[in-house]
């Protein structure tokens, strides 16, 4: 407890219970306030300081280079502190020093309350978590070599405490040639969201009982979808399906055979959404298409949202008044297929049910 003078001791924080300081304190958001809020007495120093140091955001490497060099004289003990840890930006801006990267491994270890982790970087700051383990983690953002992983692969595995994980790989390799090691299985039973490419998604070992979203992307030497959406099957894992999962699709397959495989896998999703990776917009639909996809959407017990990749229209007043017409009939077909479904968002519109009306 720190030690008071005569005229702190008459002051109204020195009556004032810590927690309640500590409260008022997290409502300062500005460095510079919490900076200079250390500097007025002993207790608030001690009060504010774990919050001064409690997110760290290193986006050049010269920051980098500093602030690990600051943790290895003598500020070690304020490791401790910092709860939210971001370096880099871009992996193709952020190229870190080979030297650099091995002074870093025994300074991570300092970090044991961490909470949140962005590396934004090249893969060789990547093996400096090789033996790092950070007990109260719970959402980890990384660039990542599917064909050189097994230094992410062990990392992801050590953190089951992770709720929320976004894995993306490298530009360099972002579209090689080759097939994908595997890369499982990876257990995260605490996951609930999870953003990244299919290869990464086809590896998870999920608890879906408490999963509630996953982005995944597909590039052209990743499983297929059948594989990626096996983590979030229910037969599986034997349990009462919840609907109350999201999925988000990027893929330059076709959308009607996407949602036909999710309808099939997992027929209880609550908000499905579909997008191309590289084409942006795939065309109107045939009327056996239409009717096909509402065929499908039968399957699909608890869906409320739906996202389906089209085009974006433009046109003459009446050629816009006719396309809305062709698309209300569309989405109202659809409707009728699933009754739990209230929002479509189709050729760039977003319609939804009212009173059993469908409405832009």
């Amino acid at each position: 407890m720190p030690v008071f003078t005569r005229r702190a001791s008459r002051c109204i924080i020195r009556w004032l219970p810590n927690e309640i300081l500590t409260e008022v304190i997290h409502h300062l958001d500005l460095y510079r306030d919490l900076l200079a809020l250390c500097l007025t007495s002993r207790l608030v120093c001690a009060l504010a300081t774990p919050l001064l140091y409690r997110t760290v955001n290193l986006a050049t490497v010269p920051a980098v280079s500093s602030y690990f060099s600051a943790l290895r004289t003598s500020s070690r003990v304020r490791a401790a502190f910092v709860r939210e840890l971001c370096i880099g930006q871009d992996p193709e801006d952020l190229l870190v020093p080979s030297e650099l990267v091995d002074e870093i491994p025994p300074t991570f270890q300092d970090f044991c309350h961490l909470q949140c982790l962005e590396l934004s970087m090249h893969v060789p700051m990547i093996s400096t978590l090789w033996d790092s383990h950070f007990p109260a983690l719970r959402y980890f953002r990384a660039y990542a070599d599917p064909f050189n992983s097994t230094s992410f692969r062990n990392f992801l595995r050590r953190h089951q405490t992770l709720t929320e994980l976004e894995v993306f790989r490298l530009p360099t390799v972002l579209f090689s040639a080759g097939p994908i090691p595997n890369l499982g299985p990876i257990y995260l039973p605490n996951l609930k969201i999870f953003t990244g490419p299919a290869c990464f998604a086809s590896a998870l070992v999920v608890d879906i009982k408490c999963f509630e979203s996953a982005t995944i992307a597909f590039l052209p030497d990743d499983p297929g979808l059948v594989a990626a959406l096996a983590p979030l099957d229910p037969s599986t894992a034997g349990v009462t399906p919840f609907a109350r999962l999201a999925l988000c699709i990027i893929s330059d397959d076709s959308p009607k055979a996407t949602l036909e495989c999710i309808s099939r896998i997992v027929p209880h999703i609550a908000i499905v959404k579909l997008h191309g990776l590289r084409i942006r917009t795939f065309g109107l639909l045939s009327p056996d298409t239409v009717r096909n996809i509402a065929q499908t959407l039968t399957r699909m017990t608890g869906l409320q949202l739906l996202m389906y990749p089209g085009l974006v229209l433009e046109g003459g007043e009446d050629e816009t008044e006719e396309r809305l017409a062709r698309d209300a009939a569309i989405v109202g077909s659809w409707g009728e297929a699933c009754r739990t479904l209230w929002s479509v968002d189709f050729h760039g519109r977003t319609w939804r049910r009212t009173h059993k009306v469908w409405q832009l």
